[in-house]
């Protein structure tokens, strides 16, 4: 099932990313980023870290299901940024 991390997707639209930009910035294709980002794949702990270090947030919220699932419901706020 589709589960876009629509919180990914905004926090790479603000720092006026491109997938391709952020792929090559973590030596992966961009489809493999573009699954990341759909929720369909889920990345490695390290693949994590590298995609938070360059959109700025802490690369944990990746596994935390509660806090993902609550803030794609209320369109809230996102993931902390680790440089404000």
């Amino acid at each position: 099932m589709k589960h876009d991390r629509i919180w990914l997707i905004d926090l790479r639209k603000k720092r006026g990313l491109t997938q391709q930009q952020v792929a090559d910035s973590l030596t992966i294709n961009r489809s493999t980023y573009a699954l990341i980002e759909s929720g369909l794949r889920n990345p490695s702990p390290d693949s994590a870290k590298q995609i938070a270090n360059v959109l700025g947030f802490e690369w944990v919220i990746f596994f935390d299901n509660e806090w993902c699932d609550k803030k794609q419901k209320s369109g809230g706020n996102y993931p902390k940024s680790k440089a404000a």
